[in-house]
């Protein structure tokens, strides 16, 4: 519910005088502490940012049920997983594999976006089998090289 600018009262929905002062209705604007957004209503969450309202804090650490709907104070470090993707998309397979495995599942037991730590085990998963590829590649070639100077110096 809104405030009366004039004395703070609450204001009923749809009410033109305030039932505490009897000035005109007129809802107190105020700003989130946390992102300074316009609040239409300052018992809510920010709609912006999410920040929950002045008082709010409080009544979560005393166990009131007005701080039931409070957000979660914080949503996890998604630094490892982006760590894993950028290393992963600069070639560094395995490192960037591993952090980026880690990454998804932090991210999934907290509940936050997982794409970038995705995209890194996919990056990485094809970066190391791309790897694998090349290395047995080049031992082929390096053993029909040996085996073609060996049955050349021979005379064969």
């Amino acid at each position: 519910m809104a405030a009366c600018v004039n004395c703070g009262a609450q204001l009923r929905p749809g009410a033109a005088f305030c039932a505490g002062c009897g000035s005109a209705a007129q809802a107190r604007q105020s700003l989130c502490a946390s992102c300074g957004q316009k609040l239409a209503d300052p018992s809510r969450h920010c709609s912006y940012c999410g920040a929950a309202p002045a008082g709010a804090e409080t009544a979560v650490a005393q166990g009131m049920p007005g701080g039931a709907f409070a957000p979660p104070a914080s949503l996890g470090n998604p630094g490892i997983g982006i760590a894993g993707f950028v290393l992963s998309l600069l070639g560094v397979s395995l490192i960037g594999l591993i952090l980026s495995w880690i990454g998804y599942r932090e991210a999934k037991r907290e509940g936050r976006p997982s794409g970038l730590s995705l995209a890194g085990i996919i990056i990485g998963a094809v970066g190391l089998a791309i790897g694998a590829i090349v290395v047995i590649a080049y031992i082929a070639l390096i053993a029909a090289a040996v085996s073609s100077s060996s049955s050349s110096s021979y005379g064969y």
